[in-house]
């Protein structure tokens, strides 16, 4: 308690100016809060009036409550579960830099897990969607016994206890300088929490200058957080100082000055509209179902009088008169469970004695139910039609025909019609990102260790180093944050699921290896369309990544010197590549060259040894003619040295042929040095052979003229 609040009430014009405030509040939402109290009880699965109810159970008639509406409140609430958005800090000028940005990004991430935010999120747009009113609220803890706070985002669980300021204009209500925020105490525990309060005994005289109704029911007593902006200059939109009062609408209990610059209750809202009542017109909020309750009360009708209906049936199987079944009655007891060949039934007379009346008979009385299922698949039908969700079946809805693709566009037509609550629900989130940056700047004034949590949900600290202040020893650049520094505004993050994000994440990855060679240059054109693509389908961090290595953030800071080096370095990798490229193909050419010229030696050779071969025949023919006159001897001694030179030959040929091996070889790997080399080896071949044939040819004739 301040000294403001001590010795006495000294603040009684205050006190009339939040009664007065609180009156008025009350009054101007009144009628949204009834509706809401509505939305509420059919939500909770009771359509009816209390009187009605009543009035059904008096006369034992059925009160049956089918549950429609669930079903599509929790595909909407789901689909924000499952699709979590994220605020996000960006650089909005004097000497902000995207790492900061980043840092701050970091920083509420770490404040959203360490205070469960999704809960106090799901619960506020939960309530907009059941009853068009949701709110969570921000505040401060200490973490150390220096006094060092921390921001941290908390549930409000009831939505009718805020009353916001009327006058607010803004859709998420940051506009707004006047709040109410209610909670209801027993006596005792108003005593225990605040020992120092005047008024204890809460009798009508207590609250004599207040609505006592308003503040007291008689067992327990309202204790209202008054938010208000003082000091605010509307005309410039500046200044102002947050100041939160606790009051019983007797006295002040407390005061306390918030370090931000808005009132940290953030409202989630319904669909908003201006609607005629009474000659005037009122700003409503309408939840998910406000347009179907009617719907859902006759859904309620038809299924009480259909089990209505199924109670008159009757439940006994045959009316007679009495005595018709006396000689037989063990077998008229059992006639439903024992099967009999037959039964028999006593006669029984009128009046006169002259005529016998009918034998028993069985009741009968059809219910047409089919006509109440037809009603309420009406009725089913306007439900999904008031809360924007497709009316079923279709055709692609039915059992064998349902492909993920419908499936989709089924759920995209889902989440399309109750859109216009996420939209809310991301200006709230937007707010509320504002009033923690803002926080982050002013509560974080001492240096200290912080956790964050990264994009990729990893957890790590970071180093509060104000300015001014000095910074730790042996601690890395990109681990201490200064939060005086830059200045920054907040988005939000919209995309898929953090599980479909991996899951989309690990089938790029895998598209992207197996294209490794396919990647263009970092910093090239097409790495930078590459990149703009990457980053249009918002994988996750993982793609953020691969994007900022194709297209780097940082390119813009490096020295034009630098960068013009770098083209260069580019151009001249291109035109490598272009050489490089010419010659594989100058060399596949020359390979084909070759070999084909190296098939021709070979035909040309084998040629020339088979007309060799025809002369040598020929010669030795002539000399076996001519030497018949010699002796044996003389002639057995020409063969040999014929046969040796034979072999002399065909062993030439043979390191011919291994010559030209080689040469073919020498071709194909050394380019054009070795086909010319085997093109002039060749060509010497031919010519040392020519030669040895004009030599033999010689010496056949040189012998034939000596015999």
């Amino acid at each position: 308690m301040t000294d403001e609040t001590k010795g006495g009430n000294k603040n009684e014009d205050l006190l009339k100016e939040i009664r007065e405030d609180f009156a008025y509040f009350r009054d101007y939402w009144r009628e949204n809060y009834e509706e809401s109290k509505t939305d509420l009880r059919f939500v909770s699965g009771d359509p009816w009036e209390q009187d009605e109810r009543r009035e059904r159970e008096d006369n034992h008639r059925p009160v049956v409550c089918p549950d429609e509406l669930d079903q599509y409140l929790n595909q909407a609430i789901n689909n924000l579960r499952q699709n979590q958005l994220a605020i996000k800090v960006e650089p909005a000028g004097e000497q902000a830099k995207d790492e900061d940005a980043e840092r701050r990004s970091d920083i509420i991430r770490g404040i959203e897990y360490q205070s469960n935010a999704q809960t106090a999120y799901s619960n506020a747009y939960s309530s907009a969607i059941n009853c068009g009113f949701g709110f969570f609220r921000i505040t401060t803890k200490q973490v150390s016994k220096d006094g060092e706070v921390t921001p941290v985002i908390k549930i409000i669980p009831n939505p009718l206890s805020v009353y916001l300021d009327p006058n607010a204009k803004e859709l998420d209500w940051s506009d707004q300088k006047r709040c109410f925020v209610l909670d209801l105490m027993r006596k005792s525990d108003f005593e225990r929490n605040y020992p120092n309060a005047q008024s204890k005994s809460f009798t009508a005289q207590d609250f004599a200058q207040a609505d006592a109704s308003a503040w007291f029911d008689g067992k327990a007593v309202v204790v209202a957080e008054y938010w208000r902006v003082d000091g605010y200059d509307p005309e410039t939109g500046e200044g102002g100082k947050v100041v939160q009062y606790i009051t019983n609408g007797v006295e002040i209990l407390d005061r306390r000055e918030w370090p931000g610059k808005w009132i940290p209750i953030i409202p989630v809202l319904g669909k908003e509209l201006y609607v005629p009542k009474g000659g005037d017109v009122k700003r409503m909020f309408y939840s998910m179902i406000r347009k179907a309750r009617g719907a859902q009360m006759m859904m309620a009708y038809i299924a009480s009088t259909e089990a209505e209906v199924y109670g008159m049936i009757p439940k006994v199987p045959f009316v007679g008169y009495v005595g018709q079944f006396e000689t037989d009655g063990d077998a008229w007891e059992t006639i439903n469970k024992v099967p009999r060949s037959y039964v028999q039934v006593d006669p029984v007379t009128d009046a006169t004695g002259q005529t016998v009346l009918p034998i028993p008979a069985r009741p009968q009385f059809t219910a047409d139910i089919q006509t109440y299922e037809i009603g309420k698949e009406s009725w089913r039908r306007s439900i999904q039609a008031s809360m924007g969700i497709m009316p079923l079946p279709t055709a692609a809805q039915r059992q064998n025909e349902k492909s993920g693709v419908a499936l989709d566009k089924i759920q995209t037509q889902q989440s399309v019609g109750a859109y216009h609550f996420t939209a809310n629900f991301q200006l709230s989130l937007q707010y509320a990102g504002r009033q923690l940056n803002d926080l982050i700047t002013k509560v974080m004034d001492t240096p200290r260790q912080i956790g964050v949590r990264g994009q990729d949900e990893t957890h790590s600290l970071l180093h509060v180093v104000p300015t001014g202040q000095p910074a730790p020893q042996g601690i890395q650049p990109d681990q201490i944050f200064n939060p005086q520094q830059g200045k920054f505004d907040v988005t939000i993050a919209t995309g898929p699921s953090f599980q479909s994000q991996r899951e989309e994440e690990s089938q790029f990855v895998d598209l992207l290896i197996q294209n490794l060679q396919n990647i263009p240059p970092p910093g090239s054109p097409q790495a930078k369309i590459m990149a703009l693509g990457i980053r249009l389908k918002n994988m996750g961090p993982i793609s953020d990544e691969i994007a900022d290595f194709l297209d780097p953030q940082e390119q813009q800071q490096i020295p034009p010197q630098v960068q013009a080096q770098v083209a260069q370095m580019q151009q001249a990798t291109q035109e490598l590549a272009q050489e490089n490229q010419q010659l594989k193909l100058e060399k596949q050419a020359k390979v084909v060259e070759i070999q084909g010229k190296l098939e021709q030696i070979k035909l040309q050779h084998a040629s020339d040894m088979a007309l060799e071969d025809k002369k040598l025949e020929t010669q030795l023919t002539v000399a076996e003619i001519n030497t018949k006159a010699q002796n044996m001897q003389e002639r057995m001694a020409f063969v040999e040295d014929m046969v040796k030179q034979l072999h002399g030959q065909a062993h030439d040929l043979g390191l011919q042929k291994d010559d030209q091996a080689h040469a073919q070889q020498l071709a194909e790997q050394q380019h054009q040095q070795a086909l010319e080399q085997g093109d002039q080896q060749a060509a010497n071949q031919s010519m040392q052979s020519a030669q040895d044939a004009a030599q033999q040819q010689s010496a056949s004739e040189q012998a034939g003229e000596g015999e």
